[in-house]
């Protein structure tokens, strides 16, 4: 995105040690309060792959996508996304991550839905079959961040533009942060941690849109859509749907890059 312009003691315990982990988290990761999206703008999406969301260049994306993902087996088949985790939306989206900053979330979402509801225009997709899950967040993790559930601010963002709700289909066990893993890391960590709420079936959709904040290698969002698959596939639910990604921001951090073009790093689909 670019911009325009250039009690007890055991309470008291437990806070000090929630308010270490949350200041530490902002510490190590940045990020701020404060942050204003007025006059903003996602990236062009003829600089976005459409299939990995990575950034490319002209005449670099074909049917199959972009140098970063062509050829490469992802979880889902569509992606999309405002812009580069870096600038002004990377505070934004610390903003309302890890600084409780609702605002700033609804407006990400409703930009983030604009862009989703361009692309199923353009592809003829109807509303009615459409169903937005957002990734999960565990209550220890909401706690760290001040008790917010930003991937539900971004889902309910983007619902409210395709005349839906947001699905918490998925739950999610805790596990050690990734920010600084590998690839490989990132997916042993989440290997496992996701899956359907309560063994529950999952409605009926011919298209899931899968929203989070930031696609770093894909890790997370893959094991996502191999819970909903096999929720599905388990219970004879129909044909498997068409899986979108939709994130406000993607990661081209060069240790950590996924489907980025003109970058060796990782793929998303070394996940």
């Amino acid at each position: 995105m670019r911009s325009r312009r250039g009690g007890d003691t055991g309470s008291t315990s437990r806070r000090e040690h929630l308010g270490f982990w949350a200041s530490l988290e902002s510490a190590l990761l940045g990020g701020g309060g404060g942050v204003d999206l007025n006059g903003w703008e996602p990236d062009p999406v003829d600089r976005i792959c459409p299939r990995c969301g990575g950034p490319t260049g002209p005449g670099e994306v074909d049917r199959s996508g972009c140098a970063g993902c062509r050829g490469k087996r992802l979880a889902w088949t569509h992606t999309v996304r405002l812009g580069v985790y870096d600038g002004d939306l990377r505070r934004a989206i610390m903003a309302c991550k890890y600084h409780r900053d609702r605002g700033v979330g609804r407006v990400l979402g409703r930009l983030l839905a604009e862009r989703v509801a361009d692309r199923f225009r353009d592809s003829g997709i109807g509303v009615g079959e459409v169903m937005v899950v957002p990734v999960p967040t565990t209550t220890r993790r909401r706690l760290m961040n001040g008790g917010l559930d930003h991937t539900m601010i971004l889902a309910e963002g983007v619902s409210r533009v395709l005349g839906t709700r947001p699905v918490r289909l998925l739950e999610r066990r805790h596990t050690p942060h990734q920010a600084g893993l590998s690839a490989a890391a990132r997916a042993r960590n989440v290997a496992g941690t996701i899956r359907v709420r309560g063994g529950r079936r999952p409605p009926r959709a011919d298209h899931v849109v899968l929203v989070d904040d930031v696609r770093t290698t894909g890790a997370t969002a893959s094991a996502c859509f191999r819970a909903i698959r096999s929720g599905m596939g388990e219970r004879g639910v129909g044909d498997p749907p068409c899986f979108w990604l939709a994130v406000a921001a993607v990661s081209t951090r060069r240790r950590d890059v996924a489907g980025s073009c003109g970058r060796r790093s990782v793929s998303v689909a070394e996940n």
